[in-house]
This record gives structure tokens, sequence and C-alpha cells, in this order.
């Protein structure tokens, strides 16, 4: 969906997503192809980003999917969430 990768190539260019997606962590190892393969696209869409405390001032993780795509989880998860592009299923 284009809103979630807007919002990505916006946090880029931000500065605030160091790697811009690329596994650089033992959290997120890169996929080869063939793994990408074996797991199932995306049955819905949706863009959740993750920030390190309450003030929501420094992103640490998202949790993003598009339809017909892998889910994908850069960076770390924490209690603190803003789901800025609610789940809905995919047409």
């Amino acid at each position: 969906m284009q809103t979630k990768r807007g919002i990505a190539v916006w946090l880029c260019m931000m500065g605030l997503v160091a790697s811009c997606g690329a596994a650089t962590s033992a959290e997120e190892p890169a996929l080869s192809s063939t793994q990408e393969s074996l797991i199932p696209p995306c049955t819905t869409s949706y863009f959740i980003a993750y920030y390190t405390d309450a003030t929501y001032s420094t992103w640490s993780g998202s949790d993003y999917c598009d339809c017909g795509d892998i889910r994908r989880q850069p960076g770390t998860k924490t209690p603190y969430s803003i789901v800025h592009d609610p789940p809905r299923p995919c047409p």
C-alpha cells in the first residue's frame, strides 16, 4: 500500500530509521528468496509504529503488511505503539 511505503520513506528521510528496512540486527536476519517464497502472503494490510517510550518521539520499530507481500517487522517492538494504518482485509 502506498500509504505505508510513504510513511517508511518519510521516516527514512527524517533520519529516524537508520537501516531503512535493511536487516542489520540479529532480530531480523535477511531472508533468501527461497525463504521468502515459503512465507504466506499477507491477507490484511496494516502499519504499526513502535517507539522507545511514552513520549512517542523516538522510533524503535514497526510491524506492517501489504496485501500479497510478506509481513515485515524491522526494529524492536515496545509497549508504545501507534496504529497508523488499521488492519483491513485484502481485496
